[in-house]
């Protein structure tokens, strides 16, 4: 996250996403040998922008997915699967998923079910 950025959640929902982000990722065989640095990047800026979900079940957290409203060009960045800078996670009217943690369930129906949700708000 960039010095000055804009922060959108308290100390205390910031602590609570981030750790149980990163558990869900120690989990996934996809995510555990990350670097912290690699790491931070995924999972802090959409949390301090509320651009994230965290399920759960049984008050265990079973997947964490984030979002952008990207511009066409920032779609195709998502698409061919490279990291996000922190304008471009607002940069136009796109709706796309980032990234699906999700250990304990198929990403593809976890980003499914966010995407259905999304479309039958008002």
């Amino acid at each position: 996250m960039q010095k000055g950025a804009h922060i959108g959640v308290d100390a205390s929902t910031f602590g609570s996403a981030l750790g149980q982000a990163v558990w869900l990722m120690t989990m996934d065989k996809r995510y555990r040998d990350r670097p912290i640095r690699e790491i931070e990047a995924m999972v802090a800026t959409p949390i301090l922008l509320r651009q994230f979900k965290l399920y759960s079940k049984d008050k265990q957290p079973v997947a964490f997915l984030t979002w952008a409203s990207v511009s066409d060009a920032v779609k195709a960045k998502v698409e061919a699967g490279a990291p996000l800078a922190l304008e471009d996670w607002r940069s136009g009217e796109s709706l796309v998923v980032v990234d699906v943690v999700s250990p304990f369930a198929e990403a593809e129906g976890v980003k499914e079910r966010f995407l259905v949700g999304v479309k039958s708000e008002p």
